[in-house]
């Protein structure tokens, strides 16, 4: 039983990265202090600049949202794929102790995984893995598509700005982290559980990382960060939640001999901070468009036929 506690406060642990990342994040938007020897600034120039921005990304024609999107997109997926090469201080240090937590498990894998059948018959652990089973398909991107689609349709319909922005955080956090697991799955080529009783690598497996594990953190800290600015009960409850589901999934994983502890915990972790690089970009882009819902975004359209369509664009 130790551990799977000592997994599963591992995994919970991914439920402080968002708000560790959010915080070295710099505001772009924020003054210095110095500034203000500058003199003052005339609100009314900066009003009709956000002004101009907003009305400039209204007035795209489809092509341009098209090529607005892919362009920003790509920024994206391009951010995420050297972000190693930026890590300062702090980032360092916390690299190195996922880097070390995920070689520390993977020392031990079989153990935790014993340990984690040997707890069957407990109360507590039997209740979180049944939360798991009955859960497991929200880390199937495969299953969940519609609903994250559909939330973000009717967001736009009906002008529901938070639910059109985390559906489509989702979304965009999905794509970039599916193609690095996707990649990390082959380069690793690690067996399942239920393919080899000692994993080993380079055999044209595909258990590390764990792809449900890294989908649900994705949902979980996209969830908690667009609690920001609601009052303190609500985002604890709501990070406390969907964490805690994330870590019944994860722990499913194993119990099901799904995926190795090491899978689970670098999934985890991975769809954690991949999620949280999207949104911070993403408001970055909101705050400079001057919209309530920015960065990726679906808006109604008519074409020169008369057939009504929806443009999905990311504002940049």
């Amino acid at each position: 039983m130790r551990a799977v506690l000592a997994l599963a406060t591992l995994l919970g642990l991914c439920f402080l990265t968002p708000e560790i990342a959010a915080a070295q994040t710099p505001d772009s938007t924020s003054v210095p202090p110095a500034s203000a020897d500058l003199g003052a600034v005339d609100s009314t120039a900066v009003d009709s600049t956000a002004a101009k921005t907003s009305a400039s990304s209204r007035s795209r024609s489809v092509a341009g949202r098209a090529k607005h999107m892919v362009k920003s997109f790509a920024s994206d997926v391009g951010y995420v794929v050297v972000s190693p090469t930026r890590l300062r201080g702090r980032g360092i240090v916390y690299t190195a102790a996922a880097v070390g937590a995920t070689v520390a498990l993977y020392g031990y894998d079989n153990e935790i995984r014993r340990g984690f059948f040997r707890s069957r018959g407990n109360a507590l652990y039997d209740d979180a893995i049944t939360v798991g089973d009955k859960l497991e398909k929200v880390g199937f991107m495969g299953k969940t598509w519609p609903y994250w689609v559909g939330g973000a349709l009717v967001g736009t319909a009906f002008k529901i700005h938070p639910l059109q922005g985390l559906c489509l955080d989702v979304i965009e956090s999905h794509l970039i982290s599916g193609g690095v697991r996707n990649i990390a799955k082959l380069a690793i080529g690690r067996e399942h559980p239920f393919e080899a009783e000692r994993a080993s690598f380079f055999k044209h497996g595909t258990s590390a990382p764990s792809g449900h594990t890294s989908v649900v953190y994705e949902i979980a800290t996209v969830a908690t960060r667009h609690t920001h600015g609601m009052p303190t009960p609500v985002r604890i409850g709501v990070g406390v939640t969907t964490y805690g589901i994330a870590t019944c999934i994860a722990m499913q994983r194993v119990d099901s001999n799904s995926h190795w502890p090491s899978d689970v915990f670098l999934g985890g972790v991975s769809g954690a901070v991949i999620a949280n690089t999207v949104v911070n970009r993403n408001n970055e882009r909101r705050e400079k468009d001057g919209l309530t819902a920015g960065g990726p975004r679906l808006t109604p359209w008519i074409d020169a036929t008369g057939t009504p369509g929806v443009a999905l664009a990311w504002s940049f």
